[in-house]
């Protein structure tokens, strides 16, 4: 069963079995595909000879987790929560392979005392209280706060939306939360 383990690392869900699932949380904006591989050792023709290299293969089917972002004046198309959107039913025995081939990954690990741009639970209302809690890491990929930021000169007009309000949610996530 999918547990969410402490400190550190209680934000990557390790978990076992068929057919389980989890809920991953992104704060990666755009959202991301997620894929695993198989290294095969393949011959290469070089100018000193032939080599042998490992490769990364492609394993069986990929998953895109959705990021939090969204279109200004239009409600979220995911639930989101604490500015992580929220993508369901990623298989659990993918999301540890993935997380044991990218366990190095700031986006798992964190970085520079940031917490971690991507987790996840086996239970939808774990991850959701988590990304709560983690409301206020950032991800580096936030629009400019145009009233205070010093690279839009007074006077200028405003050029992007001010930042989201990380403590955005929907009811789309409370109309299915588990």
């Amino acid at each position: 069963m999918a547990a969410i383990i402490k400190p550190k690392d209680d934000l990557i869900a390790h978990a076992g079995g068929t057919g389980e699932t989890v809920t991953v949380a992104c704060k990666i904006p755009m959202g991301l595909e997620l894929r695993v591989f198989d290294l095969v050792e393949r011959v290469e023709v070089t100018s000193a000879g032939q080599m042998k290299t490992m490769i990364g293969v492609p394993r069986g089917k990929s998953y895109f987790i959705k990021g939090p972002a969204h279109e200004t004046n239009q409600p979220a198309k995911v639930p989101i929560s604490g500015g992580y959107a929220l993508t369901r039913g990623i298989p659990a025995d993918f999301w540890d392979l993935f997380c044991e081939q990218n366990k190095g990954s700031p986006m798992l690990t964190g970085e520079n005392g940031q917490e971690p741009l991507l987790f996840a639970s086996s239970k939808p209302s774990y991850a959701r209280d988590r990304a709560k809690d983690l409301k206020h890491t950032r991800s580096g990929m936030e629009p400019l706060n145009t009233k205070t930021d010093p690279r839009n000169p007074p006077g200028r007009p405003e050029i992007t939306m001010p930042a989201p309000d990380p403590d955005e949610t929907n009811e789309f996530f409370e109309t299915e939360a588990a």
